[in-house]
C-alpha cells in the first residue's frame, strides 16, 4: 500500500519496493510472557538445543534398533532404491520414531519382493516387435486388469489387454462384457496408439465379439467387485 505498514516493531515504513525489518524487543517479549528480550532469546536456545537432543536420541535408537534386529540392515538398503510409496512411508517413520514394528518390517519385505518379482517378470515378457493397433480394428488377447472408472459422464469399466503380438492396449469395457482378469476377449473398437509409447495404444466405442474364463472357471453373473489396474 502507499502509506505501508506500521508497526512498533517495524522499523521504518513497509512499501511494494523495500523489504520489512522487524526489530524484537522487550515489548514483544512481554506480549509472549516473558520477563525480557534475554529471557526470550535463552528460550530460543533451549528450544533449539531440546530438538538437537530429540534428533540425536532418535538417531541413537534407530541404529541400535537396526544393529539389534536381524536382517533389517539388508532390507533398508533395498528399500533406499525403491519407488513403493508405502516403502518409503514406512522408513520414514522409522528415521522419525527409531524403530518399527515387526509387522511394518514384514510388510516391507513382502512389498519389496512382490516389486522384484513383478520386475523380473516385466523384464523377462518377450518384447513386441510390431506397433499397436490403429483405427477401427479387430482385437483380441488376455485381460490382464479389469478397472472401475467414475467421471463426469458415469460409471465405465476400463480393460488392460495383452494381444498375442505382445502389444498392450487400455480399452473401455463393451457394457455387455463380464470379463475379469484372465479372460480372452474379442471386440472392435477404435484405437489411438501412444504418443509416449508405440507398444501401447487407447480403445473406444467397444463392440464385444467373443469372451471365454479361463479354462474350469465358471461365469459370473456380474462383473466382480475386485478390480486390478
Amino acid at each position: 500500500a502507499e502509506d505501508g505498514i506500521r508497526d512498533h516493531c517495524v522499523t521504518g515504513v513497509q512499501t511494494c519496493a523495500l523489504p520489512i525489518y522487524v526489530c524484537f524487543g522487550n515489548e514483544c517479549a512481554f506480549r509472549l510472557g516473558f520477563a525480557s528480550q534475554s529471557d526470550f532469546r535463552a528460550a530460543q536456545v533451549r528450544q533449539r538445543s531440546e530438538a538437537r537432543a530429540e534428533n540425536i536420541r532418535r538417531l541413537v535408537a534407530r541404529e541400535k534398533f537396526i544393529a539389534t534386529t536381524p536382517g533389517l540392515a539388508e532390507l533398508l538398503k533395498r528399500a533406499a532404491s525403491s519407488t513403493n510409496p508405502f516403502v518409503r512411508d514406512v522408513v520414514a517413520k522409522l528415521d522419525r520414531w527409531g524403530s518399527l514394528s515387526p509387522a511394518q518390517i514384514n510388510a516391507v519385505s513382502n512389498a519389496l519382493n512382490r516389486d522384484e518379482q513383478r520386475a523380473i517378470a516385466k523384464a523377462n515378457e518377450p518384447q513386441p516387435t510390431t506397433p499397436a493397433p490403429e483405427g477401427r480394428v479387430e482385437i483380441s488377447g488376455t485381460v490382464l486388469g479389469v478397472k472401475e472408472v467414475h467421471s463426469d459422464f458415469g460409471t465405465s469399466f476400463k480393460l488392460l489387454v495383452r494381444l498375442p503380438d505382445h502389444n498392450k492396449v487400455w480399452v473401455t469395457s463393451p457394457s455387455s462384457s463380464r470379463a475379469e482378469r484372465g479372460w480372452t476377449i474379442r471386440l472392435r473398437a477404435t484405437f489411438t496408439r501412444s504418443d509416449r509409447d508405440e507398444h501401447f495404444a487407447f480403445g473406444s466405442r467397444p463392440h464385444l465379439l467373443d469372451e471365454q474364463p479361463p479354462v474350469g472357471e465358471p461365469v459370473a453373473a456380474v462383473r466382480s467387485e475386485e478390480h486390478t489396474s
